[in-house]
């Protein structure tokens, strides 16, 4: 089954890379199918991701 997750970032704080990094970090059984990267306003950004779960990894 396929999945989406959205992450959303600014340069002030945390960035969308940051938190899709550490995510994928605590889930090593991701494997990520596609990715889209968006930028909104002045710093404010998401990355999008559509993901499997790999079963014979858990």
């Amino acid at each position: 089954m396929y999945k989406f997750k959205i992450f959303f970032g600014n340069h002030t704080l945390q960035t969308a890379d940051e938190k899709l990094n550490q995510w994928l970090k605590e889930n090593p059984h991701a494997s990520i199918i596609e990715w889209e990267y968006s930028q909104a306003r002045m710093g404010d950004h998401s990355i999008c991701i559509l993901y499997k779960e790999n079963k014979h990894d858990r």
